[in-house]
């Protein structure tokens, strides 16, 4: 299977995987692997069912056969809360669900 992988907008990769994969905790495993991720995210890919707008991925059949366009979105390790007591003058922007800025004035 021939995957294109968008990890963050300036890495996007070419993963090509010659296991079967009986599950998507096993994708992750691989994608961990060969792309060196670290921390924890959700796998969506292009469904083509749905003019290959993004799903998330639940079951590892839900892919298509030969080749697929999947997005890594990472999940957050810091709640908002705890960014914003990291500094009285911090402030909080939301860019989109895949980061999350701090900035310290």
């Amino acid at each position: 299977m021939l995957l294109r992988v968008f990890v963050s907008p300036d890495n996007i990769r070419r993963v090509d995987i010659s296991e079967n994969l009986s599950s998507v905790e096993q994708l992750k495993e691989i994608l961990q692997e060969r792309l060196q991720l670290q921390g924890d995210f959700l796998i969506q890919f292009e469904d083509p069912d749905f003019g290959n707008e993004l799903c998330n991925l639940t079951d590892i059949k839900e892919l298509p056969q030969d080749r697929a366009m999947l997005r890594i979105l990472w999940k957050s390790s810091i709640q908002p809360e705890e960014a914003a007591s990291l500094s009285s003058n911090s402030s909080l922007s939301m860019l989109d669900s895949d980061s999350l800025i701090i900035s310290i004035h």
